[in-house]
């Protein structure tokens, strides 16, 4: 019946319009079908270049909520093309879009996925060159480096477009730079400019040969290339950056006259207002290296207020906190300019240190404040010993009456009880020297500081039993500063009052088992932060362990905070970041990091939620790393310093300073 109707219908049409007329409608119907999923191909191409343009234009490469919005709505219409045309000519390209979407989101795990599915579904695509060079560089951001080499490596021996080419070379050469590798990342930055000349990448190349041999303080090399880069048609942007670099390289190579005159040229100059504050804070760095301090901090300041809220700004903080940390010796405005870099910029270098900076800072008031009232106890003891009002040394009358004994047994038990919490305060009193002088040395490297207090805790006899600890940091601090005149008095003191100790036995390189289990968290702490922009997945393993067997410490606690900011800042990986900011926000409730928690994992939750694609906030999976195992204490070691604390326990000077012992040896 229908088959009928449909060739009655056919022939009616062929009756009134003709064959060719009927033709050209049908294909005008087509051509509809067409231009439907072209429009919705063309929607997402344009999102697409409009993300890609504004996102070129963010310095500080943090992306906006306005420039996800454009990737989002580029992914959504691309997404339209793969479901209605899967078959069309421009599923290729669609597919591409959504990719490198997720790659400017910074949502490399998705990203990887898409390349990976592109390879598979299109391999003759000509597309698949300009992707492979994107996939690999998408490797390198998920930290997977050897992996991100051999891609690169594979792509350079099949491009046959020199556009292409020269920026596989790039890529490979920014690995290696971030490796450290300065080499190999000339080698293959000159390579760049070779096959690139006719491309903008060749001047960001030769421009960042010029920054490297400025790292290798090849001066001459670096102010030879630096004025290549004019050869090769740079941007304006590039234009100023090698006005920026060439005031810095006169700076670190000692022409401060020079750098000077040029950055007080292009000052004057209003075409050059972009660049302004970066010169300004040129200026300041140029007082600093001229040890002219006020003039240094008066320039930080003004560009504090002139560059509100950019990176710049941020740097001239950091500069700020560090100057008055080590010169004007002013902890309170250090610890606020400390705090106000993540403000100014999230994504500072400086921004990790800054918080551990602040902390340092506080701890070090707590401490101070904790002394201060242990201090005025120690005085009023050590007065009423000086000065006894009364002996407590009377014996019993047995002969006397009840009421005599029970006084004179009272008297004894208070005197006994004095004498404990006489002994407590004292304790007290000399671990927070103790701690007062390793905040000095190790966090704020002010030796001088660190060296009055331990010789407090070494002159003062009273109920001491740490004298024989500050002898073992006095003797290696003078040691490490080759003051060996200094060095042998404190060794020879040593032996003569403290011949048993167990840091003795460990200066005179016998078998030793040091006390505190804070030694081994401190130095896996550090060799933790060193692996972090090379290691990032490393580094996670050893603040797991660390925060797994010493998490009532201070390195517990920081590695609890650093797990997460690792997950978050290097490895890209938003489940394990939100999971570890939470974990560390119920464990250190009183954290003075809580906040910067906190505000990361609501940050980070807000942003998945806004896409709908929240992860799910699932526990993370700690290593089970055992600990070596740990050798019985000295016999002579003291009873309260068996005990770990559960509190945040002390840094003791030894325990840091056997680093030190053994690299000179």
């Amino acid at each position: 019946m229908r088959k009928g109707y449909f060739l009655h219908k056919s022939d009616f049409w062929v009756k009134k319009f003709g064959f060719m007329r009927l033709s050209i409608v049908l294909l005008s119907l087509g051509l509809l079908s067409d231009c439907a999923y072209f429009n919705t191909y063309y929607n997402a191409d344009k999102y697409f270049n409009e993300g890609v343009e504004e996102f070129s234009k963010l310095k500080d490469g943090k992306i906006t909520i306005s420039v996800r919005k454009k990737f989002d709505s580029a992914i959504e219409k691309s997404n339209k093309v793969l479901i209605k045309y899967p078959d069309s000519k421009w599923s290729d390209d669609a597919q591409f879009i959504i990719a490198l979407s997720a790659f400017y989101k910074g949502d490399y795990l998705s990203a990887k996925k898409k390349f990976e599915e592109f390879l598979s579904k299109y391999p003759s695509s000509n597309r698949s060159p300009e992707l492979q060079v994107w996939y690999g560089r998408n490797l390198w951001k998920m930290g997977e480096v050897e992996l991100a080499l051999h891609q690169m490596k594979k792509t350079a021996r099949t491009v046959d477009d020199d556009a292409l080419l020269a920026e596989t070379f790039f890529t490979m050469a920014e690995i290696f730079r971030e490796k450290n590798n300065f080499d190999s990342a000339l080698v293959y930055l000159k390579k760049t400019t070779e096959v690139g000349a006719d491309y903008d990448v060749a001047a960001q190349a030769q421009f960042n040969i010029a920054e490297l041999y400025l790292q290798k303080n090849d001066i001459p090399e670096a102010i030879a290339n630096l004025k290549r880069v004019s050869r090769l048609s740079p941007t304006p942007e590039l234009k100023d950056e090698m006005q920026i670099l060439l005031s810095k390289i006169y700076r670190e190579s000692g022409r401060f006259d020079e750098a000077v005159e040029l950055i007080s040229a292009k000052l004057n100059d209003a075409q050059n207002e972009k660049i302004w504050g970066d010169l300004e804070f040129q200026m300041a760095l140029i007082y600093l290296a001229q040890k002219d301090y006020e003039s240094a901090q008066s320039r930080l300041l003004q560009i504090t207020e002139k560059y509100a809220k950019k990176p710049v700004s941020a740097e001239a903080y950091y500069h700020l906190a560090n100057l008055n940390m080590t010169h004007f010796y002013n902890y309170e405005k250090a610890q606020a300019q400390f705090d106000l870099i993540g403000r100014e910029d999230a994504k500072s270098v400086y921004l990790l240190e800054s918080k551990m900076r602040s902390s340092d800072i506080k701890h070090y008031f707590n401490v101070k404040k904790a002394l201060v009232s242990i201090t005025e106890k120690v005085n009023q003891i050590q007065k009423s010993l000086l000065n006894p009002t009364d002996s407590t040394a009377t014996s019993i009358n047995q002969d006397a009456s009840q009421q005599e004994i029970k006084k004179a047994i009272e008297k004894e038990v208070a005197a006994k009880q004095k004498m404990v919490d006489t002994t407590a305060v004292f304790s007290d009193y000399y671990k927070n020297l103790y701690e007062l002088a390793e905040i000095y040395y190790f966090n704020f490297e002010q030796t001088d500081s660190a060296i009055i207090q331990y010789e407090k805790i070494v002159h003062s006899p009273l109920f001491n039993k740490m004298i024989d600890k500050a002898l073992y940091a006095l003797y290696f601090i003078y040691d490490k500063g080759n003051d060996t005149t200094s060095a042998k008095f404190y060794l020879k003191t040593f032996k003569e009052q403290f011949p048993k100790s167990p840091y003795l036995a460990f200066i005179e390189n016998r078998e030793i088992v040091l006390l505190d289990d804070e030694r081994e968290a401190g130095q896996l702490y550090q060799s933790a932060e060193n692996l972090i922009d090379q290691k990032p997945d490393s580094a996670v393993l050893i603040f797991k362990r660390i925060n797994a067997n010493n998490s009532a410490t201070i390195y517990g606690e920081k590695s609890a905070f650093a797990v997460a900011w690792v997950y978050h800042k290097k490895l890209f990986n938003a489940d394990s970041a939100i999971a570890a900011y939470q974990r560390f926000i119920d464990c250190y409730p009183k954290s003075v990091l809580l906040k910067n928690a906190r505000s990361e994992h609501d940050d980070l939750a807000a942003l998945f939620a806004s896409q709908q694609t929240t992860p799910t906030e699932q526990s993370m999976k700690e290593e089970k790393l055992s600990p070596p195992p740990s050798p019985p204490l000295n016999e002579d070691t003291e009873s309260d310093e068996r005990e770990k604390r559960k509190d945040k326990p002390q840094k003791p000077a030894p325990n840091n300073l056997k680093d030190e012992a053994e690299n000179a040896r």
